[in-house]
């Protein structure tokens, strides 16, 4: 197993039992998967909680014990322990050391006013705190879930870790997988919110924090929204210059001052990350990194990333991906503790091995911008959906729209947003389901969301919500589960302008007229970016059609030294003998992957996507709940 030096580790004890194990500093009889050595291991002296790596402050009310999982670089300023200032503290093997005053304050903020206080830490963290006044934990996750967070309730005790790996490897997990979160993974690729594939281990939501006080129940609260307390009557011009403020500010606070890597296509997003980051770097700082697929798959972004990187100054490093490193890699993603429904894994992990080997220090990456400006069209598509069921609503005077909408059958179910990664259609995976799970619905769990926004915000608009609901789920339990641990296992540290809460919070009340407009026959996507991006970039650049951060899985299937394995691992998998989906399901996607590239031009069915859920869970079910390494 292997465990980063910042990884967050705790026990919380329920028993006697279990207390007088802890005070007997014998963690690991029961945490097994845990780090063995004690010394390193901060225990409370009435033996209720255990924290690896803890660090202790004085508070004004008493003692407070934390221990946190973040990058500690200069884009985190509260959590750089690397800094020595004037509050000296004490860990687990009682040598002095110094943690930033801020970040003691921010503790002491946490403990003595909860939840609402972690908005304020700036960065990526999961984050334990103990107070010993009130004999309370917190566990808290970051605003947009770049750090997870994983929980597991025992009788005796619980463990909770910012790895899913150890909490997988523990010998009392029952090694069982959740159904519900199965089905939302086969339909949109992540497990349901808060919890995870494996039936019993939770996942902190991303801007929540569990308060635990016993002997009540643990309780997890929001402590921040990225829905917008600003008024839309802003003058366009007030608009773009706020917009430009807010987004530079949130680059330049996230550069390295010694070695910056980033991902850049060419398109917009990166483009205009790498021009502003020149305003405060040198060109010796700052090089940038494009993927190279074979030529004949007709993917490559070289030439114009190669452009902007001229521009600019930058060295640019084209990083080639043959098919038989992919397969190699693959090997890897589908090891992953974590399911991982974003097939660009293969091409991140390749991207971070280089980069890595760079010996670079920050990676900038501009994921997020098509989330929070509006680049994809299925915000537009459901936006529509819904402006038309509201002007069907007959009774707005009694009723507002769109809680009718939530309260409604199939309305509801083709009007609401479900986030903007879809692999199976719900219908006809609970025809490929075998009984009782072909009856399990997961609607309820969108509208619980979207009237949690209602209460938040009770004239919060529609594209607000879609933007909230992203940042909710796909962004922190899809993206950042399946690319964060990639970098993490390279001790690289990733930061994502695009994803500054100030920015997703300001971006997010922009309307329709905003994100889209229509001209010469085509919708296009995120106007107001463009607009601020046209101050920084030429129109070639900014007017560039939306290519996605991808991998050529087709291209692959039809190579020899990436298909036939592949193909012949998906087809012998055990999760076809469990009684959870039908064989026909594999006998179909197997047909049609073997029938490259026909299959794909005469289907409107995502089934390619289909086939890569199933392929990645199938190897998650065989690997951690059959044992099959």
């Amino acid at each position: 197993m292997d465990i980063k030096p910042m990884t967050l580790f705790g026990v919380f004890a329920h028993s006697e039992q279990a207390r007088a194990t802890l005070c007997n500093r014998k963690v690991r009889r029961l945490a097994y998967s845990f780090p063995s050595d004690e010394k390193a291991w901060w225990i409370d002296p009435l033996g209720r909680v255990a924290l690896f790596g803890a660090t202790v402050v004085m508070c004004d009310f008493g003692l407070a014990v934390f221990s946190v999982d973040s990058n500690g670089t200069s884009n985190n300023k509260e959590f750089d322990q690397r800094t020595p200032a004037a509050f000296p503290s004490t860990n687990q093997s009682g040598v002095e050391s110094y943690v930033a005053s801020d970040l003691a304050g921010t503790i002491s903020k946490i403990c003595s006013r909860g939840a609402s206080a972690c908005a304020q830490i700036n960065g990526d963290f999961a984050l334990a705190c103990w107070d010993s006044y009130r004999a309370r934990l917190f566990l808290a996750r970051d605003h947009l879930g770049q750090r997870q967070l994983y929980l597991r309730h025992g009788a005796e005790l619980s463990l909770f870790c910012s790895m899913l790996g150890p909490m997988l490897e523990d010998p009392n997990w029952s090694q069982a997988m959740d159904f519900e979160s199965a089905i939302n993974y086969l339909t949109r690729g992540i497990p349901l919110v808060g919890r995870t594939m494996a039936r019993g281990i939770e996942s902190i939501p991303s801007a929540h924090v569990l308060v635990w006080e016993p002997p009540a129940r643990p309780t997890v609260q929001r402590y921040w929204t990225p829905l917008s307390s600003h008024s839309t009557s802003v003058r366009r011009k007030h608009l773009i210059r706020n917009t430009t403020k807010v987004l530079n500010e949130a680059v330049f606070c996230r550069l390295n001052q010694q070695s910056n890597a980033l991902l850049l296509s060419g398109g917009v997003d990166s483009s205009y990350i790498a021009v502003a980051a020149m305003k405060k770097l040198s060109s010796n700082q700052l090089r940038a990194y494009t993927i190279q697929y074979e030529p004949s798959y007709d993917l490559n972004e070289g030439c114009y990333a190669a452009s902007v990187a001229e521009s600019i100054g930058a060295e640019h490093i084209l990083v080639t991906l043959k098919p038989a490193q992919a397969y190699s890699l693959l090997q890897e993603t589908l090891a992953s503790p974590i399911p991982c429904s974003a097939w660009a894994t293969i091409t991140h992990q390749r991207l971070i091995g280089e980069i890595s080997a760079q010996n670079e220090l920050c990676l900038l990456s501009g994921l997020g911008a098509d989330e929070i400006f509006g680049g994809y069209d299925r915000y537009l598509d459901f936006y529509f959906r819904q402006r038309r069921y509201a002007r069907r609503w007959t009774r707005p005077e009694e009723i507002d729209w769109f809680n009718a909408l939530l309260d409604s059958g199939s309305n509801a179910a083709s009007c609401i947003f479900p986030g903007m990664a879809y692999f199976f259609d719900a219908r006809q995976l609970s025809r490929s389901l075998y009984q009782p799970f072909a009856r399990i619905e997961l609607d309820d769990f969108d509208r619980s969301f979207y009237r949690e926004c209602r209460s938040l915000k009770d004239k919060a608009h529609i594209f607000e919500m879609m933007i909230a609901h992203e940042c909710q789920h796909r962004i922190p339990d899809l993206l950042m589960s399946n690319f964060e641990p990639v970098a993490r296992a390279m001790n690289l540290n990733t930061a994502y302008p695009f994803l500054d809460p100030a920015l997703v919070s300001w971006s997010s009340f922009l309307g329709p007229s905003d994100r889209y407009w229509y001209e010469n026959g085509h919708w296009w996507a995120k106007k107001l970016y463009r607009e601020v991006a046209s101050k920084l970039l030429p129109r070639s650049i900014v007017m560039r059609r939306r290519a996605t951060y991808d991998a050529p899985i087709a291209e692959w299937l039809q190579e020899s030294s990436f298909g036939p394995p592949t193909l012949d691992r998906f087809a012998k998998s055990r999760f076809w003998q469990f009684g959870f989906l039908r064989p026909s399901v594999k006998d179909d996607l197997l047909k049609r992957a073997m029938n490259l590239p026909n299959s794909l031009r005469h289907s409107r069915r995502p089934w390619l996507q289909e086939f890569w859920v199933v392929l990645t869970l199938s190897a998650w079910f065989d690997r951690f709940v059959e044992g099959i390494r």
